[in-house]
């Protein structure tokens, strides 16, 4: 069964755990939302991982529009 998270802080460590959870779980934990204030990081972060998510400006958004499984913080 597919699994939804999402991700708040989309920066370094938040783009690095997209990328394990995808991999580690052979496509099972689909990344499902991304909370980021930096249009630059949430551009990279997606490049680097090769794909296109959602994104919001906070929390209460991402969990208004998308029904998640978990999330992780990532941020400072």
């Amino acid at each position: 069964m597919q699994k939804k998270i999402g991700i708040i802080g989309f920066g370094e460590m938040g783009k690095r755990h997209a990328h394990e959870f995808r991999e580690a779980t052979c496509g099972m934990i689909e990344v499902a939302g991304v909370v980021e204030l930096s249009e630059a990081m949430y551009q990279n972060g997606c490049e680097w991982n090769n794909l296109k998510v959602p994104r919001f400006d906070n929390p209460a958004a991402m969990f208004e529009h998308v029904r998640l499984d978990g999330v992780i913080i990532s941020s400072p």
